[in-house]
């Protein structure tokens, strides 16, 4: 440093709880759904079925759910009634709409049973051996608490939106979340 350049985070005695985002950053959505997806298409005698298309017509359904539920258009609903709205909605375009109820219902619960990237439980238990630390996400606490147990992520605490009843990418749900633990120093971090 060149003594005006300010540091990336405050001094480490300062801070004491990092929460971070979840969705891309530490799992793989993606990658999981496509093939959790993929899988079902085969067993239902689809060729040539695009996983990573269904996936990202799936997704696409997150953004203007929770706008919905942030603006006050609808009252809070958890991310996985939002998920399975989009789920509803899409299968038909992907040649789907014969699965049953058991199977939309176990579809919808892949979203608790995606895959964390190669490097993130790692990076998070390294994180976590200096300060406290949790996702601030949009996802459900149960999907939050299935994913991690899982997954094998290490966390100190969740902050999910049922808490707050906030879109997580909001700045008021963050700093809600970092309300929570007032006494501490807290600082959010998002990775691209």
């Amino acid at each position: 440093m060149n003594g005006k350049e300010r540091p990336i985070l405050p001094p480490e005695n300062l801070v004491k709880v990092v929460l971070f985002d979840t969705f891309g950053t530490i799992v793989d959505w993606r990658t999981s759904i496509t093939k959790e997806i993929t899988t079902i298409a085969a067993r239902k005698g689809l060729t040539d079925f695009d996983g990573d298309a269904f996936a990202r017509a799936w997704r696409a359904g997150y953004a203007p759910g929770m706008a919905a539920v942030t603006a006050g258009k609808r009252p809070f609903v958890s991310i996985d009634v939002i998920h399975r709205e989009r789920l509803d909605a899409i299968l038909p375009a992907f040649g789907l709409s014969l699965l049953t109820e058991s199977e939309r219902a176990d579809l919808n619960n892949a979203w608790h049973r995606l895959s964390p990237w190669p490097d993130s439980c790692a990076g998070l238990a390294r994180i976590k051996a200096k300060f406290m630390i949790g996702p601030l996400s949009n996802g459900s606490l149960l999907l939050l608490a299935h994913m991690a147990k899982r997954a094998g992520l290490p966390s100190s605490q969740s902050f999910a939106v049922e808490i707050n009843s906030l879109s997580g990418g909001s700045d008021g749900h963050k700093e809600k979340a970092c309300s929570k633990v007032h006494h501490f120093h807290c600082v959010s971090v998002k990775f691209s």
